[in-house]
């Protein structure tokens, strides 16, 4: 018999059946939020105020190992909890019985939190203010995390690859693009790759991250930072990779990356953690080892707009690849 695959409707109402069981909360007037990927959410109302209610897509975590997701998602949605607790802008998450992620009769994961009104601010045009909040934001974040709280041991989520790793999958994807509109970009890539060096990331500290802190992640009341979204990838890593992925992601326009907004986040930064001189030319050589292989590839028509933003990020960043140390290192 054919698998049913389920309606966003149908598993709405079994989410809104189990959160009238659980907390005694009746939602009206839901609406879909679009941000994300493949995960289904919905702004919704009550008598006790306005909720995300959050389903994690099953089909969004086919192929990987289940009961790792599932631990890796609560930790995250508890250190979630914890920055809340500590006063960091981000959403309070419903509990019960102590847990802050359910399941539904229907066998859906979800998790209820508080709705918290904001804008999103367009990738690449976050003002001087903006950056300086976000910064400062950031580093508060990386203080909660890094508390003690969680035993810091094993290896960090990222694995760099060898030079000789990162030229050899650049050359195989650049037999697969010649004849395609990726040729220039691969091409790019590649050259990056053959200038890598070990050293310039030899420096990275490890540490718990929030490792998505972009855009789509961020709400804004005009230059007050009002949430951080969606801690769902926080894990044991390099805290570098959030200053990068904050950076590029607020001060990079498409053309070139602003000096000026980059400075007023690492100076919101270092008001809250100690972060030294260089530390942004270095954290940028980090999330290109990272991302590059993520969003240059083969196959990219069609891809959504944001994928593809991130690949001119990384595609800015190959190109001035010998550059980002002059420019920024005394950042």
């Amino acid at each position: 018999m054919e698998k049913l695959v389920k309606t966003s409707r149908e598993i709405y109402e079994d989410l809104q059946e189990s959160c009238t069981k659980l907390f005694n909360l009746e939602f009206s007037n839901p609406r879909p939020l679009s941000l994300g990927w493949l995960n289904l959410k919905w702004r919704v109302e009550s008598k006790e105020g306005q909720w995300v209610l959050k389903q994690f897509s099953k089909e969004r975590y086919s192929g990987y190992d289940a009961d790792k997701v599932h631990s890796e998602q609560k930790t995250a949605l508890e250190e979630q909890q914890r920055q809340y607790k500590a006063g960091i802008p981000c959403a309070r998450l419903l509990a019960h019985e102590g847990e802050v992620m359910h399941y539904s009769s229907g066998g859906e994961r979800f998790v209820v939190m508080e709705y918290i009104a904001g804008e999103h601010v367009q990738a690449g045009t976050l003002n001087g203010q903006q950056m300086y909040n976000l910064g400062r934001t950031c580093a508060r974040i990386h203080n909660v995390a890094n508390d003690g709280h969680y035993v810091q041991s094993g290896p960090a989520a990222t694995q760099i690859s060898s030079r000789s790793e990162r030229i050899g999958y650049w050359k195989s994807l650049l037999d697969k693009a010649r004849q395609t509109h990726i040729l220039q970009l691969v091409n790019r890539q590649l050259t990056a790759a053959c200038q890598w060096e070990d050293s310039l990331i030899k420096d990275c500290v490890q540490g718990w991250a929030h490792r998505d802190l972009w855009t789509d992640n961020l709400l804004f009341n005009g230059n007050e930072l009002a949430a951080v979204l969606d801690f769902d990838r926080f894990a044991y890593d390099y805290p570098e990779l959030d200053i990068a992925r904050a950076v590029m992601s607020g001060a990079f326009n498409t053309e070139d990356l602003d000096r000026d907004t980059a400075a007023a986040f690492l100076e919101g930064y270092r008001t809250e953690r100690d972060l030294p001189e260089g530390t942004l030319s270095r954290a940028l050589y980090l999330l290109w080892s990272l991302e590059s292989v993520w969003w240059i590839k083969a196959e990219m028509e069609g891809d959504r707009p944001q994928p593809l933003r991130f690949a001119r990020e990384m595609d800015w960043l190959a190109t001035n690849f010998t550059q980002l140390q002059q420019r920024f290192g005394d950042l």
